[in-house]
């Protein structure tokens, strides 16, 4: 079992309650996807400034080429949320303490991932 968790950073003023629903609604019609919590939170970046953000966990039960691909997907649906969620500005995803950005996380990240979830095991 591999758990993914993925922080979304809202838009100023971006309602976060909205944005839950919208986040949930897009991970419970992803089959990759065997269970998920979504909650409200905080992160602070720098000194003074608290961003409002929307903190995720998800839980894929794959291994090998097939944890390969629900990353593949998650990853996907991660990009998709920021793209077409206007209230959201950037995700970042981490595996077993591995961090991708969303925005700029390529296939060959994601195998690089895998590989190094692997050698782990």
């Amino acid at each position: 079992m591999t758990i993914a968790n993925l922080k979304i950073e809202l838009s100023p003023g971006a309602d976060a309650d909205t944005a839950a629903h919208f986040i949930e609604s897009r991970f419970t019609a992803a089959p990759e996807i065997e269970k998920s919590i979504v909650a409200e939170d905080t992160d602070r970046f720098g000194v003074a400034e608290t961003v409002a953000v929307i903190a995720a966990s998800v839980v894929l039960v794959k291994e090998g080429t097939e944890l390969l691909e629900a990353l593949r997907k998650f990853v996907k649906t991660a990009q998709a949320l920021v793209t077409e969620g206007k209230a959201l500005k950037g995700a970042l995803i981490e595996v077993e303490g591995e961090t991708l950005d969303a925005a700029t996380a390529s296939d060959d990240d994601v195998k690089a991932l895998v590989a190094r979830i692997a050698s782990e095991s």
